[in-house]
């Protein structure tokens, strides 16, 4: 039941706002215990600044995890994709953008290792941690061009800063995968499927299946 100005989802909400103040507290404090020359308690109100501030990063990091899978479970559920959720997958992205040549209004997702583009006839799937992808653009013209094995994509944006942005995300996360900060990454997936997979072989397996048609 409501209250006189606050329902329940308010209620619950206070706990974790009180935080965010509890650390500007201990700031405020320490700024004017420093003010104070040789002030008793500047050690002690550092060391809870300290608490406070890794407190909240590490609610902040879980809060983050849990938007990034329920977005993921979310785009699982809407595209019919069996197997979507994988270790090390992120969220990042999503605008609209058509599909060249018949100019077909999309919604395009850019996640961590994969670009989805769903058209009204169906979903194009982009992995863009293929070594021997092909990306290419039109700046004047806000198109970006990519290549994947016999397919061609042209993808059309609105205006430039549109472009950019999906430009930009679209090379930085290649090049994650294709220069050696990628080693660490990769290994999280390696785990994860080795242990499903068995030995190399079934593992080898495994992989491609996921890059090819389960992503």
């Amino acid at each position: 039941q409501k209250s006189r100005t606050n329902d329940l989802k308010s209620f619950l909400i206070s706990p974790v706002q009180r935080l965010p103040r509890y650390r500007l507290l201990m700031r405020d404090l320490l700024s004017a215990a420093k003010k104070v020359p040789d002030h008793p308690n500047i050690d002690m109100i550092t060391r809870a600044l300290e608490s406070m501030e890794s407190i909240n990063d590490l609610i902040n990091k879980h809060k983050q995890t849990h938007e990034n899978l329920s977005k993921l479970l979310t785009l699982e559920r809407e595209l019919k994709l069996n197997g979507f959720v994988i270790p090390g997958r992120t969220f990042i992205k999503e605008g609209t953008l058509e599909v060249l040549p018949n100019n077909l209004k999309s919604t395009y997702y850019i996640l961590s290792d994969i670009m989805l583009v769903k058209t009204p006839q169906k979903l194009i799937r982009i992995p863009l941690n293929d070594p021997v992808l092909g990306v290419s653009s039109k700046p004047e013209e806000y198109i970006i061009t990519i290549q994947k094995a016999r397919e061609q994509h042209v993808f059309k944006f609105q205006n430039r800063v549109r472009w950019k942005d999906a430009f930009d995300l679209i090379q930085k996360q290649r090049e994650k995968f294709l220069s050696k900060d990628a080693t660490k990454e990769t290994t999280v997936f390696e785990g994860y499927l080795r242990k499903r997979g068995g030995k190399n072989k079934a593992f080898k397996k495994r992989w491609h299946v996921l890059t090819t048609k389960r992503m």
